[in-house]
């Protein structure tokens, strides 16, 4: 619903982040998912869902393009 790809949906300046070079640009989609799931607090947030559309509400102005 997101419509990114999870280098676009990472926190990157969490320890995590930093910690297990996820900035290597040769990583794969996969290898980023696998990381956002050991390490949930990777994901951006807020992740706002409306009518079968979903944002990620950064900055907050954001969650005016789907309300």
């Amino acid at each position: 619903m997101l419509k990114v790809s999870p280098r676009e949906a990472i926190r990157t300046k969490e320890k995590e982040y930093k910690e297990n070079n996820l900035d290597d640009q040769t990583l794969s989609d996969f290898d980023l998912i696998e990381a956002i799931l050991k390490y949930s607090k990777l994901i951006e947030r807020p992740i706002i869902i409306n009518g079968g559309k979903a944002i990620i509400a950064r900055p907050p102005e954001k969650l005016l393009e789907i309300i």
